[in-house]
C-alpha cells in the first residue's frame, strides 16, 4: 500500500505551473520577436512555416530539460543553429 504525500502533489503542481509560465514566456520571446523583426526589416526575408517550426521545436525542448538535460540542450541548439543557418531574422539581440 502506497501513501501519497500531499507535499509531493503540491510540489508537482508548482513545477508544472512554473514550467508552463516559462514555456509561454519563452515562446512569446523566441517566436514573437523574430516574426515582429522580420516584418520591419528589409534585409531578412519573412519567417516561413519551417522557421516557425524550428522556433517551436527549440521552445518545446524546455520542459524536457527536467528529464533529459543533454538531449534537450542538443535539440534546442540544433533547432536554433538550423534556424540561424537558413538566414531567418535574428531575435531580440
Amino acid at each position: 500500500m502506497t501513501i501519497i504525500d500531499d507535499d509531493d502533489d503540491d510540489r508537482r503542481r508548482r513545477v508544472i505551473g512554473r514550467e508552463t509560465l516559462l514555456v509561454i514566456f519563452a515562446a512569446a520571446v523566441q517566436i514573437g520577436a523574430p516574426l515582429l523583426i522580420a516584418s520591419h526589416r528589409d534585409d531578412t526575408g519573412p519567417v516561413t512555416a519551417g522557421g516557425v517550426a524550428l522556433l517551436v521545436l527549440a521552445v518545446a525542448a524546455i520542459p524536457a530539460r527536467l528529464f533529459a538535460p543533454v538531449p534537450a540542450l542538443l535539440v534546442a541548439f540544433g533547432a536554433t543553429l538550423t534556424y540561424i543557418s537558413l538566414g531567418y531574422a535574428d531575435g531580440p539581440v
